[in-house]
């Protein structure tokens, strides 16, 4: 049976003659309020009428006004809008208005006469929708929106996309279903992940891996971090869900396994960041090394701890420099407070008591006289996450006034609940105490941290604990630094090997090639931040199939500069560069001379200056490590990445350098993140998805921005197609 099809105009008057006319294609009239109809006949339309408001409300075209000629009304208002006039008469003359309203319904046949039985119909006039587009954007809806399959079964959706559907040619109709969608998502994925290998290619880059359990179903995030045009990049590889045991050595199968999908090798990995978990510190150092290439690994528990420096003995010999293990800092902070808390004894009581008064404070009978008072309800803290209980004790300390004053309590329950001036003075002291790290663990959950950042926040926050009275900041303390501290591995033919949140080779790099901080290393850490750097220059160029020469002379090295602020850490800071200055005139001062003595003694003696070679290889990057050495620190709110694209051109392979190592993450804060992430898509009702679903359409969600590019170059490709099929038809 042929389908019905209705034809549909409108047009409107402009204000200088022309007319708009709005058309549409045909459409099924089923249960849809919008009818599309094919191309136009020849047939001549009928002109709207002219609205009679233009005869209340004139205009003059003049000085391009219109004038109210209602006796006494001085309105103008440039234009003639019929909108704006109608505006002016609803607000002003409401008798005219109806009057003026009750005219242009009897003139539309839209009244409740008898000429107004029809309704007037919305029309759309070429829509831009293919079967390729609807398909794909349904396709986003459920990967990178994260929605339900179950949307695409809604009656509400069907009729939408359903004048769609009909405008189309039978043959290019797409079917949109929660049983057939689903199975393009992997071509989706597969499509994004080829677009991404091709952006990751050749590049040195720094993971984040982390692990999480939802109802008994065990996952592994991993993310990769590098620098692009001058913008941090972070891009998510897989949430990959977990059948085996996660020791060391199937996680470290596992990350394989995930490279290979994007034709990443693991030497391109240079570091990678994970909490305390020992596996997963183990899984990153091992990442680099062939199966039969590590032997007597300790099989962990991966609840197991790393603080311990016994936990792992692993001959770590290879002819490429191992990846760093970097212990995640927001966690290691998180670890170090909670242990702190956990040391002074006077800490729990007043804790369990705010807590005791919040909930009591959000009983219904409370939190009605609080909403009276225009108060919010106190936070419940996580006994597992300090963060949440610093908030809570905020949240109370701030209704000190209103639980004490104002609040209509019985005494029993005052008794029982309310805290004495003694205990909300010990609230006071204890979110002072607090506060210094907490700041610094809002600080570390930038997306975009570097490891001098790291350095300059952790030094921040020690300098503000000691700056307070023990016991809690002592406790705190001394936990920090013994966390920071932690052995990771031993090596059997070096001896012990000690990685922890700073001095290591890549930290020191890391920190020295950020202007900011520099001054904050020592000088034995500035030396291996350099040498570092040279290793990690020959190392590209080895991969890249260039020979490099041994160097003949070594210069000597120097420290390194840093910023300022007001405020004590501020001050550490300035004292610090001070000090890197002292060091480097002295410096200078004694390498003047001694090249005075070469050129005198040069030639024979003769006072004749000998031309300095020109340098290459290792030799140039290190006179460039040195030039760089010599600048001034920048300002604490610099842009690192800005300074290092203004010198692109001066030291191009300091800068490369400088790229990778700045991109080396602080924390792994990215992977909770995307958790959150996995929370939200695998809720109850979609707790079913198969594994191969679930890392698919977190991986969509999770790199949205390139979902976005591959459906645009995946439309475009079509109607590229569709434009040769009509090429070769004609």
């Amino acid at each position: 049976m042929p389908r019905s099809s209705s034809r549909s105009s409108s047009s409107s008057d402009t204000g200088n003659g022309d007319r708009t006319v709005i058309q549409a294609p045909p459409v099924n009239a089923a249960p849809v309020n919008v009818s599309v109809t094919p191309a136009p006949s020849n047939k001549r339309k009928k002109r709207q009428p002219k609205h009679p408001v233009h005869d209340v409300v004139v205009y003059h075209e003049d000085d391009n006004d219109s004038w109210c000629t209602v006796t006494g009304c001085t309105y103008k208002s440039p234009g003639s809008h019929a909108g704006n006039k109608m505006a002016h008469l609803r607000s002003e003359h409401p008798d005219v208005y109806a009057s003026t309203q009750a005219e242009w319904e009897r003139m539309c046949g839209t009244s409740a006469g008898p000429s107004s039985s029809k309704k007037p119909k919305c029309s759309l006039d070429k829509v831009m929708m293919s079967g390729p587009a609807l398909e794909m954007h349904s396709l986003r809806l459920v990967t990178e929106h994260g929605l339900s399959f179950e949307v695409l079964e809604y009656q509400a959706f069907k009729d939408i996309i359903a004048p769609m559907l009909d405008a189309m040619p039978k043959k290019e109709r797409p079917t949109i279903s929660a049983t057939l969608t689903p199975t393009k998502i992997s071509g989706l994925a597969a499509r994004v992940r080829q677009k991404m290998a091709a952006e990751m290619d050749q590049r040195l880059m720094s993971m984040q891996i982390d692990g999480c359990s939802k109802r008994h179903r065990h996952f592994i995030g991993v993310n990769v971090q590098y620098i692009k045009e001058g913008e941090t990049v972070v891009r998510t590889l897989a949430v990959e869900e977990l059948h085996v045991r996660s020791s060391a050595e199937n996680l470290k199968s596992v990350l394989q396994q995930i490279l290979r999908k994007f034709d990443v090798p693991p030497k391109n990995i240079i570091s990678v960041t994970s909490d305390n978990g020992a596996n997963y510190l183990l899984a990153g150092k091992l990442l680099h090394l062939d199966d039969d290439a590590v032997e007597d690994v300790e099989d962990l528990d991966d609840a197991g701890d790393a603080d311990d420096p016994e936990w792992l003995d692993v001959d770590l010999g290879t002819e490429d420099e191992a990846i760093q293990s970097v212990r995640c800092a927001a966690h290691t902070l998180q670890l170090a407070v909670s242990e702190g808390l956990g040391k002074v004894a006077e800490v729990k009581p007043i804790i369990t008591a705010v807590r005791e008064l919040a909930n009591f404070l959000r009983t219904p009978t409370n939190v009605r006289q609080l909403k009276n008072a225009k108060k919010p309800l106190p936070q419940l803290d996580v006994v597992t996450r300090w963060g949440s209980t610093y908030n809570m004790l905020k949240s109370v300390a701030s209704l000190q006034h209103f639980v004490q004053a104002v609040m209509d309590v019985s005494s029993r329950d005052r008794t029982q609940y309310i805290l004495t001036d003694d205990q909300w003075e010990k609230v006071d002291d204890l979110l002072g105490d607090l506060f210094p790290v907490y700041t610094a663990t809002i600080k570390l959950q930038a997306r975009d941290l570097t490891l001098g950042q790291l350095l300059a926040i952790w030094t921040e926050a020690v300098i503000a604990l000691k700056e307070r009275r023990p016991p809690l900041t002592k406790a705190i303390l001394q936990a920090m630094d013994s966390k920071s501290k932690a052995a990771l591995y031993k090596d059997r033919e070096r001896g012990e090997k000690q990685s922890s949140l700073f001095d290591y080779p890549a930290f020191n790099a890391a920190v020295f090639a950020d202007p900011r901080f520099f001054s904050m290393l020592s000088p034995d850490q500035t030396e291996q931040g350099k040498e570092y750097l040279v290793n990690l220059w020959q190392k590209l160029q080895s991969r890249r199939g260039v020979e490099v020469a041994p160097e003949a002379n070594e210069p000597e090295e120097d420290e390194a500069p840093g910023p300022g602020e007001d405020n004590a850490f501020a001050t550490y800071l300035a004292k610090k560069n001070r000090e890197r200055e002292a060091a480097k005139s002295s410096s200078r001062g004694r390498s003047g001379a001694r090249n005075r003595r070469a050129r005198a003694g040069g030639a024979g003696g003769a006072g004749v200056q000998v031309e300095a070679p020109s340098l290459s290889g290792r030799a140039k990057v290190r006179a460039m490590i040195e030039e760089y050495d010599s600048t001034k620190p920048l300002p604490l709110k610099s842009d690192v990445l800005k300074f290092w694209e203004s010198k692109r051109l001066i030291w191009p392979e300091l800068y490369e350098l400088a790229m990778i190592v700045l991109a080396i993450p602080a924390t792994q804060v990215s992977v909770e993140r995307l958790f959150s992430a996995l929370r939200f898509i695998l809720r109850p009702q979609r707790f079913a998805l198969s594994s191969n679903n679930v890392d698919d359409i977190v991986f969509l969600h999770a790199n949205a921005d390139l979902v976005r590019e591959v459906a645009q170059e995946y439309l475009s490709e079509k109607i590229a197609e569709e434009s040769e099929e009509e090429e070769e038809m004609v």
